[in-house]
């Protein structure tokens, strides 16, 4: 198992995004961010930004992923527009699982990118 610069960024981005949050229950507030709207917006940046970095070829099929992303990213939206802290919740646990499922199957497939072990590999 072998971990990326790229992946160690993309899991750091989402640890900063979720004791952000935590900060922002505990508290009401953190540095910029007064509103669950406000905090749903850096949620959405946190997790967009770690899934471009993060590996996208290890999930086979990979249909489930997309659809992951898809309800994720929709989670993101509602709670933008309602500004609903429950909806935000909810939001937060499934953009941290999301990091934590491509972590687990990169994991698995023991290769960087979560590259399954029986893909073809680039001639160099």
């Amino acid at each position: 198992m072998r971990f990326t610069g790229k992946d160690v960024i993309a899991t750091g981005l989402v640890a900063v995004v979720v004791v952000v949050y935590v900060v922002f229950l505990a508290v009401g507030r953190v540095w910029f961010v007064d509103t669950v709207r406000e905090m749903a917006i850096v949620v959405l940046i946190g997790g967009v930004l770690s899934r471009s970095l993060g590996g996208r070829a290890g999930f086979h099929p990979r249909w489930p992923a997309v659809v992951a992303n898809f309800a994720t990213l929709g989670l993101g939206i509602l709670a933008m527009i309602t500004g609903s802290s429950a909806v935000l919740a909810v939001f937060v646990v499934a953009t941290a699982a999301l990091v934590a499922a491509a972590l687990v199957v990169q994991a698995r497939s023991g290769r960087p990118g979560g590259k399954a072990t029986g893909a073809k590999e680039p001639v160099r």
